[in-house]
Formats: structure tokens, C-alpha cells, sequence
């Protein structure tokens, strides 16, 4: 399979006037959510080594986020008000980026919407996304989404919740829902505007995919179109009744837990980590010693750092050594320089 772009999405929360521009849009300016770490420079490295095959497309709010490493002859820049309708802009909102990146012009008709803190570790192919029916490859769900049996339930369970009784809805099926880990998501043009037009005209599914910032999330209810879109295509269109998903939410648990015991499967390795970056050095050189062990397909660098060390007002900075950890990790994964930066 030829002619695939991978879709990265990325911000910069140190553009100027961009912390301003959110608050005045959104009404808050949450810094773990917008902060560049300089993670994009090892996603793209991992993507040039490990995808070679697939075209990158790097969407923006405008051209100042795209970072000055970027060879912008080897990839092309999109930004939000090229497939975004005016009446959504400006947005600060990844489910509102994400659910129209179908817009782009000129998008392949299969393509892969990727976040900026998701790296790749060993090679993949088209056919690790795209099965020969050209069905998107929906991953492997880690555990099910049940409904919440008590009162303690963080806000992404919450919405994935919400999501799954969404789907069940709207479609009539009473089948589970999967909870597909943040790894990049395979789509086609044809099918997101299906199930867009299926969902869309709904108050959540519209609300969700049209606003400013991510807001209250405990105040309105909305769902994860990811979600809703990886289990709408895994059961209304592949058709892949519970038994069978049943089953390969089972072998991924038994290959999770053989490749816990040291030595013994060595061969085996995680499809998907997420390592998160805080500023207790102890805790993040343990987390950076563990990217590094799992060797997962997909790692995912998550900023949880703006709650742990310094707090001068509502702009809360990462501990410098924690920068340096991480980026010391990730330039061991991936030394050398890919086609999308400058030689």
C-alpha cells in the first residue's frame, strides 16, 4: 500500500501570545496540555527511521509552532484554518483537530492521525494499520469500558465511559467497548465521514468535536471520537462479534503478563507504554529506565510534570533534570537525525 500519510499533530505553548490567546478563547491555560518538551524532534526521528513508506503532514494552529529543526522541504505543514471550518477557530481542542483532519486537501485517502508525544521503536509497515480490505487495523484494547461502580473515577475514565454508552445508543448494539490505548489511529477519509455523519448531527458528538479547549470536563458530558470510531469500525464494520474481542483482549493480557518475567521472553514486547515526565527525579530516572527495558512498538511521553515541582503562579515549569532525563533517554532510542530535520 502506497500514497499514506501520518497526520502529527503538534503544539507549541511557548508561541507568543499563545498562553494569552487561550485564556481568552477558553478561559484557562493549562500547561501540561500545550508545553513542547521537545519531544516532536525524537516522534519525527522514529517516524523517518521506522515508517519510511508514509508521507508526514504537520498540522498547526500556524506556522510559528512548527519548531526551527524542521526541514519543511521533506514534510508538509497544514495549518488549522486550511481544513478547519472559521466558525471552530481558533481551537485549542485535540478532539476538534483531530475529528477534521479528513479536511486537509489533498490527504490520502487512508491516513493515520499520530500525536506529537508518540514515538515508534521498531520498523512498522501499511499493513500494520491497514488490513488488505483496507479496513482500518483498530490495535488492541487493553481492558474493557464498563460503567463506573463507584463514586471515584478519573475524567478520562469518565468520558471513555460515556463514549462506550454513546456508541451503544446510537448503534442499538449491546456489544462491550474496548479501550484502545493513545497510540497513532489508522482512518479512511470515506469512513470517519461516515461515522461522522452518522454521529454528528448529535448534541455530545457535536459539542465534543467543535470546541474551544477541553473546559469542564466534569460539568459536560462528551465523548472520545477516537474511541467511538475504533469500535464502530471494529464492530459494525469489520463485525467482530464479543467472542473474538474477547478473546484478543485476552491473548494481549497473557502476552502483557509473560513479558513481565525477567528473561523469559525476551522476544515478546509491548505493543504500547506511556511513561509519564514528573519532576521527582528518583521517580522520573525510574520511568526513563523503563522506557528504555519495555522497548514498547509505541511509547507515549505524557506531561503529568506541571503538578510536582515549582509553582510560580498558574505558569508551573518542568524541573530542568527531568528535561534533561528525558531527552537524554529519547536522543539514546534515536541518535541520528532523520529526513524531517535540517542537516
Amino acid at each position: 500500500m502506497n500514497g499514506i500519510d501520518i497526520v502529527v499533530r503538534h503544539v507549541d505553548g511557548s508561541v507568543s501570545g499563545f498562553a494569552e490567546r487561550c485564556r481568552e478563547y477558553t478561559g484557562d491555560y493549562v500547561p501540561c496540555q500545550y508545553r513542547d518538551l521537545g519531544e516532536l524532534r525524537y516522534v519525527l526521528r522514529s517516524i523517518s527511521e521506522n515508517a519510511p513508506w508514509a508521507n508526514v503532514i504537520l498540522a498547526v494552529q500556524d506556522k510559528r509552532h512548527v519548531p526551527d529543526y524542521v526541514d519543511t522541504r521533506a514534510l508538509r505543514i497544514v495549518e488549522h484554518d486550511a481544513f478547519i471550518p472559521a466558525g471552530h477557530l481558533p481551537t485549542f481542542h485535540w478532539a476538534t483537530i483531530l475529528a477534521h483532519l479528513d479536511r486537509i486537501p489533498g490527504l490520502s485517502e487512508r491516513y493515520i492521525a499520530w500525536s506529537d508525544d508518540v514515538a515508534v521503536s521498531r520498523p512498522i509497515s501499511a499493513d500494520d494499520f491497514f488490513d488488505a480490505d483496507e479496513l482500518p487495523r483498530t490495535g488492541f484494547g487493553k481492558y474493557p469500558v464498563f460503567p463506573a461502580t463507584g463514586p471515584k473515577v478519573s475524567r478520562y475514565q469518565a468520558i471513555q465511559i460515556e463514549s462506550s454508552k454513546f456508541f451503544r445508543e446510537k448503534t442499538g448494539r449491546s456489544d462491550f467497548c474496548l479501550l484502545y490505548p493513545h497510540m497513532p489511529v489508522a482512518m479512511t477519509r470515506a469512513l470517519w465521514r461516515e461515522q461522522f455523519e452518522l454521529f454528528g448531527q448529535d448534541p455530545v458528538y457535536s459539542t465534543t468535536v467543535t470546541m474551544k479547549s477541553r473546559g469542564k470536563e466534569d460539568e459536560i458530558r462528551k465523548i472520545d471520537p477516537t474511541h467511538l470510531f475504533t469500535n464502530w469500525v471494529d464492530i459494525c464494520k469489520r463485525r467482530r462479534g464479543p467472542a473474538a474481542r474477547f478473546f484478543s483482549m485476552m491473548r494481549e493480557a497473557l502476552l502483557q503478563s509473560l513479558w513481565q518475567i525477567p528473561h523469559v521472553t525476551p522476544a515478546i514486547r509491548p505493543r504500547f507504554g506511556k511513561y509519564a515526565i514528573v519532576n521527582d527525579t528518583d521517580r522520573m530516572k525510574h520511568n526513563m529506565a523503563r522506557l528504555l527495558r519495555e522497548q514498547a512498538t509505541f511509547l507515549n511521553v505524557n506531561d503529568d510534570a506541571y503538578d510536582s515541582w515549582g509553582w510560580p503562579g498558574s505558569e508551573r515549569e518542568v524541573n530542568p533534570e527531568s528535561l534533561d532525563l528525558l531527552h537524554g533517554t529519547l536522543a539514546q532510542l534515536f541518535p541520528e537525525p532523520g529526513r524531517y530535520e535540517w542537516m
